[in-house]
């Protein structure tokens, strides 16, 4: 004999019993503490309503009196209603002789309707059990009536017990079950392990006795079952369905009993009365086991065999008939625990089974799977839909993880379209499921899986994608976005909720984004394939959500929408562009322009949502798209003409499409896109003059030019307020202008360029001038521009005679610039313009005399009208004209700074005009030298232009010249004294000297007589 075995049913059962006592104990002492609460209800109920009986009448004088036709009548005690009968048993439990609590006294009440309860599901027996509705009903059942006429005593309400857990029912009647059916089950196994250690039971005999034991189980659960015991006839049953299965299995594959039909029709019958008992007896528990036993049927008695259509079908009988069940039963879980059965046998078989032959098999099973569930569940009340949302949706979802395994497997197959038509099927009826059980955003799972699978599809194929597989890849990628723009169309012609139109077109967005994503990243591999495919997917896709922000999306959809399609080309061309697939290149400038232009119209269509951001999307397809072509390289140059006409074609796309918007910083994108693409152009001028392409490539560039500073002015209405265009209008010329000259200067070396400067200054003096006949009625922004365009007219003229005479070109325009703008600062009262004059003169004055007066310059014969008079004297006649017009407009610091700027260029030049009068070479620098009548000159020129600064200053009043006077005074004394005294001698010390003091004594007079006056005596 096994003590062993023996020892180990002893300690089981010890746990059991103990257990069990436990279980007991906490029972009984529930049960007493239920009924010492009810005594205590009871006891508060009988003081509350003795209270009320002993309430005095009101007072009869604030009464007022009755008819004198009626009769008063004596108020009549509160009825109450006689005690309740004891609770009968519960019918899990056997008839009980204990006492019942005593039943508390109720006022009569008369008939009130019972709210209806949800339902619950029960895990263990009897029928679905509704809540109690004495919660519910509380009010009146405790409500009062009193027949007084004149007065009538507040209803007294009976405060409800807690609500309370039913503990009693579970450990005593469930717990107590399921325990002894789980310790039953111990004591068989461990039986059973017994009787084959010592060979007590042979094979056939054990299978037998399993099968009675089994039957037993089924047929014993019967009369327990009428008896009240549903719960342990419910744990009997289903140890009965447990032995069962075991037993056909043991027959069949461990000892040969039967064959493979024989022991499949067992298990299949043992699953078909489990769903006949639970469907009857309620029992959810019978349920999941004859669930899980009907999907572990296939798994347990597999033979090695592939036949995937007898599996599915088998499969989908188990499913309908537990769908049923659970639909009579309203067990959603058995529904969610089928589709989980489900999933796991069909990832069983994919991952074992199937080869590249039994793709369309496992194809097919998914979809009608899917649909399957979905129609089944269609059939429910609305009410109860929604409970089985869970299934629902991953009836739908879970497909996706099938087809994305499949995206990653090359011998699965080479084609995308059975797995796209998979996701069809789904996305349809995920948008037929988000209609009909207001799932509202499931449209938006099955568009991100249908994304995932493509990209899955994609980059599992890094370096080879042939064109049919591409164009596959493209019209199934388009045939899914069709699908959700459609259902999107339908779900806002239906007029429903605005959640289900919302999730609807949440499904289209998802879906078109995430096919561009596809789009940009198959255009950046290394396909042999040319690039219409992606651009064409990308672009049909940007439309429709365009399509989408019409119907109500946010208006940025269109904007991500648009830049992914530039995004797309501009990947494309990086990768491939060098490569021997770069279309020509009138076909592909032909269809970037044809795919601006129709987001431009789309664009348009959508104005009525009142957003920028449709507009910005032709922005955000222009960018990419030139600086794509940009990457070309010698490519590009090969065929400059049509590649600076698409640059040019594209940059106006953006200006009407900031017209349209309004919006000012759109307009300076596709401003700065076309300049700085154009000027990158400019760059190889050069290698552009001498081509046939130089006249196409010149007139895109001045048309360029015009169009854009003429821009703002051609239509000023949608552009009040907005400063930002103004400005960049105007300062556009200049970038321009310098590509124009570099294409000129290229084109017809040695050819006079004032006609560059000169033919700009007419076309901003234009400008300006018809905003100068517009002051009247301008607003800010366009006096904004009146004056930017004005500045730069002023700009471009100051620019002929310096570029012409090529001598300090840029140090003399900006000197005769200040002075300019000083001019017109005197018409228009503008503070900012002062500033501009003196930073130019300040600049002017830096380059000149800071940074080049050292160095060498050319020695003319000529005396003061020579070279150096050009660079030196007429910047300092400028600053002169300067601060005499922004005296007039008011000085300040930017007058005085420009009067320094003045006095510091004669000075250099009166300097240098020595210099170069004493130069003996061909070229002279700035040097004071130890030549007697060189220094002596100097000291004269120094002394008696502090002498004009002086009468200068006296005259103007102006202490500034004073000041400068006596400052440069001061350094003559100090180089006659340190310098011109210890290298002078004889006749040139003595001029010196008596020079130096007749100009102190002329400093004197001059203070004295006009400076610092003697005061007049009164007389």
């Amino acid at each position: 004999m096994n003590w062993e075995a023996l020892l180990a049913l002893l300690v089981v059962g010890f746990f059991a019993g103990g257990l069990a006592l436990v279980i007991v104990v906490i029972v009984s002492l529930r049960s007493l503490s239920r009924r010492v609460d009810a005594l205590e209800h009871a006891r508060k109920a009988a003081e509350i309503a003795a209270s009320t009986a002993r309430q005095a009448p009101l007072d009869p004088g604030l009464a007022p009196p009755p008819p004198a036709h009626q009769t008063t009548m004596p108020t009549a005690p509160l009825a109450t209603t006689p005690p309740p009968p004891p609770a009968q048993p519960a019918p899990d439990a056997p008839p009980q002789t204990a006492s019942a609590a005593p039943s508390l006294p109720q006022p009569a009440r008369s008939p009130a309707k019972i709210p209806s309860a949800r339902v619950e599901e029960d895990w263990s027996d009897g029928e679905p059990r509704a809540q109690s509705p004495a919660a519910a009903s509380a009010d009146a059942t405790h409500a009062t009536s009193a027949t007084a006429e004149h007065v009538s005593p507040p209803p007294v309400r009976i405060p409800d017990p807690p609500p309370r857990i039913e503990w009693e029912r579970w450990l005593g009647v469930r717990g107590a079950a399921v325990l002894g059916g789980v310790v039953v089950a111990i004591a068989g196994l461990l039986f059973l392990q017994y009787s084959i250690e010592h060979n007590l039971i042979t094979g056939p005999m054990r299978v037998k006795i399993g099968a009675v034991i089994g039957l037993l189980g089924f047929a014993g659960a019967v009369p327990l079952r009428k008896r009240g015991y549903v719960a342990v006839a419910n744990a009997i049953t289903g140890a009965g369905a447990a032995l069962l299965y075991a037993v056909a299995w043991a027959a069949h594959v461990l000892y040969g009993m039967i064959g493979f039909p024989a022991a499949f029709v067992a298990m299949v019958a043992v699953t078909a009365a489990c769903a006949l008992f639970a469907a009857r007896h309620g029992s959810l528990v019978i349920a999941v086991l004859g669930l899980v036993g009907g999907f572990a049927t296939p798994i347990a008695l597999s033979s090695g065999a592939d036949r995937p259509v007898a599996l599915f079908g088998y499969v989908l009988l188990i499913d309908l008939a537990f769908l049923f069940v659970a639909e009579k039963r309203r067990w959603p879980s058995l529904g969610l625990l089928a589709l989980a059965g489900t999933f796991v046998v069909q990832a069983l078989w994919v991952l074992v089974r199937m080869d590249s032959g039994g793709l369309p098999i496992a194809l097919i099973s998914l979809g009608v799977f899917a649909l399957f569930f979905a129609a089944f569940i269609a059939r429910f009340e609305t009410g109860e839909k929604k409970r089985w949302n869970t299934t629902q949706i991953g009836a739908v979802i879970l497909p996706f993880v099938f087809a994305v395994y499949f995206a990653q497997h090359h011998d699965l197959g080479a084609h995308v379209w059975p797995l796209a038509a998979l996701a069809v099927v789904l996305s349809i009826a995920a948008a037929w499921m988000a209609r009909t059980r207001e799932l509202a955003w499931l449209s938006v799972g099955s568009a991100s899986g249908g994304v995932a699978l493509a990209l899955t599809w994609t980059a599992n194929r890094v370096f080879m994608m042939s064109r049919a597989e591409a164009l596959e890849l493209v019209v199934c990628g388009f045939v899914l976005v069709l699908t959700h723009v459609v259902v999107s169309e339908l779900a806002a012609r239906a007029q429903r909720s605005a959640e289900h139109t919302q999730g609807a077109r949440g499904g289209a967005i998802v879906s078109a984004i995430g096919f561009q994503f596809v789009a940009v990243f198959a255009a950046g591999r290394p396909y042999e394939v040319e690039p219409w495919l992606w651009l064409g997917l990308s672009l049909a896709l940007a439309l429709a959500a365009f399509r989408q922000a019409a119907l109500g999306a946010r208006p940025w959809i269109p904007l991500v929408a648009s830049t992914l399609t530039g995004v797309t080309a501009f990947v494309w061309v990086a990768k491939h562009g060098a490569s021997e697939l770069m279309p020509d290149p009138v076909m592909w400038c032909g269809a970037l322009g044809l795919s601006g232009a129709l987001i431009l119209a789309t664009a348009w269509s959508v104005r009525r949502l009142g957003s920028q951001l449709p507009f910005w999307g032709v922005g955000g397809f222009v960018v990419p798209a030139v600086f794509g072509l940009l990457t070309l390289g010698d490519r590009f140059m090969d065929s400059i003409a049509v590649h600076v006409a698409l640059i040019v074609v594209l940059g106006i796309q953006v200006a009407f499409a900031a017209t349209a918007a309004r919006a000012s910083a759109l307009f300076i994108v596709g401003l700065a896109t076309t300049c700085i693409a154009l000027v990158l152009t400019g760059t190889e001028a050069r290698r552009i003059a001498p081509t046939d392409s130089f006249p196409v490539v010149f007139a895109c560039v001045l048309a360029a030019s015009v169009i854009f500073a003429a821009w703002p002015a051609a239509r000023s209405a949608p552009w009040a307020a907005r400063t930002g265009t103004w400005r960049s209008a105007a300062f556009s010329t200049l970038p321009f202008f310098f590509l124009v000259r570099a294409l000129f200067e290229a084109r017809w070396p040695g050819s006079p360029v004032f006609y560059l400067p000169f033919g700009f200054e007419l076309l901003t003096g234009a400008v300006a001038y018809s905003l100068f006949n517009q002051r009247a009625s301008e607003d800010r922004a366009q006096r904004i521009g009146r004056i930017w365009f004005s500045c730069a007219a002023i700009l471009f003229a100051a620019m002929i005679v310096p570029l012409e005479v090529d001598r300090e070109p840029l140090a003399i325009t900006l000197a005769l610039f200040g002075a300019g703008v000083a001019a017109i600062h005197t018409r228009i009262d503008a503070r900012p313009l002062a500033w501009v004059a003196a930073g130019a003169l300040v600049v002017a004055f830096m380059i000149l005399d800071l940074g080049r007066i050292w160095g060498v310059f050319p020695h003319s014969d000529v005396r003061v009208w020579n070279w150096v008079a050009y660079t030196h004297l007429l910047p300092g006649i400028a600053a002169i004209v300067a601060t005499t017009f922004l005296r007039r407009a008011g000085g300040g610091v930017p007058a005085t700074t420009a009067g320094i700027c003045a006095i510091l260029f004669v000075f250099a030049w009166i300097n240098l005009e020595i210099a170069n009068a004493f130069a003996s070479e061909a070229r002279f620098t700035l040097q004071f030298g130890h030549t007697p009548a060189r220094g002596l000159t100097v000291s004269i020129a120094w002394a008696i232009y502090a002498l004009v600064l002086l009468a200068l200053g006296v005259s103007k009043q102006r202490g500034a010249l004073r000041w400068a006077s006596l400052v440069l005074m001061l350094c003559t004394i100090g180089k006659v004294f340190l310098s011109d005294l210890g290298h002078l001698s004889g006749l040139y010390r003595a001029a010196s000297v008596f020079g130096l003091g007749l100009s102190l004594l002329a400093v004197s007079l001059l203070y004295q007589r006009f400076v610092f006056r003697r005061p007049t005596s009164p007389s």
